[in-house]
């Protein structure tokens, strides 16, 4: 998209005024359903990240996360814990929905993305879907 000359007048010049005036948000808005959905959606992300995610980072073993990217715009991230457990991040980047097989056994998730599918052994992701997991190292999610 840089490399395009069209592209680069689109995006707005960082040092202009404008532009960081036309990024503040307007919290009158906030109570338009519209806006309302989103501040709830990502007040309960938030929620979610300090209840789940924040006591495990001291957990996090230094240096060892793990990523791989799938062919098909699947990003997964693995964050080893001190415990034998492992934090996986699941990213479907892709247009098209993508399987993830889970573990009966394994605790629920701590976060699927709102339009992701509960199917037998797993979890359909849709696009731009994500799913938090805590599992056990060396075992299916």
């Amino acid at each position: 998209e840089f490399a395009d000359p069209a592209m680069r007048e689109r995006i707005p010049d960082p040092n202009d005024p404008a532009t960081a005036e036309s990024a503040v948000l307007n919290w009158d808005d906030r109570h338009l359903a519209e806006h309302a959905r989103w501040l709830t959606f990502y007040r309960d992300l938030l929620a979610l990240r300090k209840e789940h995610i924040v006591p495990l980072l001291g957990h996090i073993q230094p240096g060892t996360a793990t990523w791989r990217v799938q062919s098909s715009g699947v990003l997964t991230v693995d964050w080893p814990l001190t415990d034998d457990r492992v934090l996986r991040m699941i990213a479907n980047l892709g247009a098209r929905p993508f399987f993830v097989e889970t573990d009966p056994a394994a605790p629920k998730p701590i976060h699927i993305s709102p339009h992701a599918q509960h199917k037998h052994q797993g979890i359909e992701l849709q696009a731009w879907g994500v799913a938090w997991l805590l599992g056990l190292k060396n075992r299916t999610l």
